[in-house]
């Protein structure tokens, strides 16, 4: 059983897209201690693309991702930019693993 984020008053999901200034090791692994310490952010990958990361972020309300996102996420040492992406309808969650390839 999985808690509801709606449930918890945390109604605003978010992908947010993560650029670094530059991807020296120090940079990187600053980058990586601090993400660990927000608690909004529940889920974070490393990306090949336009974005060097990948962030899933809950909040309970837009003043809140706001705040989020200039008072914190900007704040870690060695983002350059982040482009948000608000999540309105979540049409699949939780599918089930694609396993075709096992028979």
């Amino acid at each position: 059983m999985s808690l509801s984020t709606q449930a918890l008053g945390l109604g605003v999901q978010v992908f947010i897209s993560v650029k670094l200034a530059h991807h020296g090791d120090t940079i990187i692994e600053r980058f990586a201690e601090e993400i660990l310490l927000l608690e909004e952010v529940q889920e974070c990958y490393s990306v090949a693309g336009e974005a060097d990361y990948l962030i899933r972020v809950v909040v309970p309300d837009l003043p809140t991702l706001a705040e989020f996102t200039m008072k914190r996420l900007m704040r870690v040492p060695g983002v350059e930019s982040v482009r948000s992406n608000i999540v309105l309808t979540a049409l699949k969650s939780e599918g089930a693993l694609p396993l075709s390839h096992l028979r």
